[in-house]
C-alpha cells in the first residue's frame, strides 16, 4: 500500500505549488517533505516532481496523479473535523466590541479550560439582535 502520508505531502505540494508551504501544512521540514516525495516516487515507480534550482514542480505524471486525487485529503479532513465536533456544543454570542475586548476575551482561556466541549462563536456588532429570529444564544 502506498504511504498516505507521502500522498498527502504530494497533494499539498500540488495544491500550494510551494514546498515550503506544503511542508508547513504537513508539519514537517522542507527536507522531510522532499524525502516523502522521493519515497512516493519510488513506491509508484514514476517521477512526479521536477527538481530545479527554484524549487519543485509537477511532472506530467504528477499532474495526472494530482487531478485523480482531487480534493480527497480535504474531504477526509472535513469528515474528521465534523466527527470531532459531534460532541461539542456551540454557544453563539453577539456583543459590542468593547464588551468583547475588555471583558469577554480576557476570560475565554479560563472558560475554555473548564468547558472544552463548548465551542464559542462570538460576533461583535452594534445592532440589536432579535434572539427569536436569529441564531444567537445570547446578546
Amino acid at each position: 500500500m502506498v504511504s498516505l502520508r507521502a500522498l498527502h505531502a504530494f497533494s499539498l505540494l500540488a495544491k500550494h505549488g510551494r514546498a515550503a508551504r506544503a511542508a508547513e501544512d504537513l508539519g514537517v521540514t522542507p527536507s522531510a517533505l522532499t524525502h516523502l516525495l522521493r519515497s512516493l516516487e519510488n513506491e509508484l515507480g514514476a517521477a512526479l516532481v521536477i527538481r530545479d534550482g527554484r524549487g519543485l514542480a509537477l511532472t506530467e505524471e504528477g499532474q495526472r496523479l494530482s487531478s485523480n486525487l482531487g480534493n480527497s485529503f480535504d474531504q477526509i479532513e472535513h469528515a474528521v473535523e465534523a466527527f470531532r465536533r459531534r460532541s461539542r456544543t456551540e454557544l453563539r454570542i453577539s456583543t459590542l466590541s468593547t464588551v468583547a475586548t475588555r471583558w469577554l476575551i480576557p476570560r475565554l482561556p479560563d472558560f475554555q479550560d473548564k468547558h472544552p466541549d463548548i465551542e464559542l462563536l462570538i460576533s461583535t456588532s452594534m445592532r440589536v439582535v432579535d434572539l427569536d429570529r436569529e441564531s444567537y444564544d445570547c446578546a
